[in-house]
């Protein structure tokens, strides 16, 4: 199987799993910097606004998921959402 690579930094991506959020978010700090700058960042993922409940009451919609990531992505979206840092 052929790795997947960053279109920005041709860095092979990393597997990882994060959280998913759910509800109607805020646009992320990023964006549109994001789709440019680091486009494979995923750090967050976001589930929509319907969410599963179980026959007990307890959510059972999915709290994380598998994602790809940048490792140089990820620095440059901390870099610009923290630039003092």
């Amino acid at each position: 199987m052929k790795k997947k690579v960053c279109k920005v930094h041709s860095c092979a991506l990393i597997s990882d799993r994060v959280e998913i959020t759910y509800g109607l978010p805020d646009p992320p700090i990023g964006y549109p910097h994001e789709m440019t700058r680091f486009p494979n960042a995923n750090t967050e993922v976001f589930g929509g606004c319907c969410i599963e409940i179980g026959d007990n009451g307890q959510f059972t919609s999915p709290t994380h998921k598998a994602v790809l990531y940048c490792p140089d992505c990820r620095q440059a979206q901390n870099e610009f959402q923290n630039p003092s840092a």
